[in-house]
């Protein structure tokens, strides 16, 4: 993992204009990034949080996922209904 990567993919998830600005919407310190980076890791709930509140998927904020980069590009199929053989049911 690329944590200052990551970081810059959490900060556009987030839409925040800085660093700062991220740290406090995710509540931690700006120090806390920097532990991070000499850790190279960022806590699994901080990236699973940040997915489930702005739909960008968890692989795309890891940098694993190039295709799609938000739940949003991602096209939904409806099954309406199913169609039984009626022959040999009984």
């Amino acid at each position: 993992m690329d944590v200052t990567e990551t970081l810059n993919r959490l900060k556009k998830a987030y839409s925040a204009n800085s660093m700062n600005e991220l740290a406090n919407v995710m509540g931690v310190s700006i120090t806390t990034f920097n532990t991070w980076r000499n850790r190279k890791k960022i806590p699994k709930k901080y990236l699973l949080e940040c997915s489930r509140l702005t739909k960008y998927s968890y692989e795309w904020l890891l940098g694993e996922d190039k295709e799609s980069m938000n739940y949003q590009n991602i096209m939904a199929v409806s099954y309406t209904h199913l169609t039984l053989p009626t022959s040999d049911l009984v």
